[in-house]
């Protein structure tokens, strides 16, 4: 396996780990895991330029418009 493959899968890993994370418990099972199986069915097909262009630019718009308008979390009906 070459380094850039290997770095591919070091990081979707990583990227599939953090999103099964969901610290807050707020979103459904069956949501993460389709998200997994989104960012694996693209990174393989659309290669390391989804990983290094396309992934980079959307956590730069989250950014941009959480500046913008503040994130709220509700559980239970209570913001948090």
């Amino acid at each position: 396996m070459d380094s850039l493959q290997s770095q591919a899968d070091v990081y979707i890993g990583l990227c599939m780990e953090l999103i099964l994370c969901d610290p807050l418990s707020i979103v459904s099972s069956s949501n993460l895991q389709r998200d997994c199986a989104t960012l694996l069915h693209r990174a393989e097909n659309e290669g390391i330029s989804f990983l290094t262009k396309v992934m980079p630019k959307l956590g730069k718009a989250l950014d941009a418009g959480l500046s913008v308008l503040p994130f709220t979390v509700l559980l239970n009906g209570n913001v948090q």
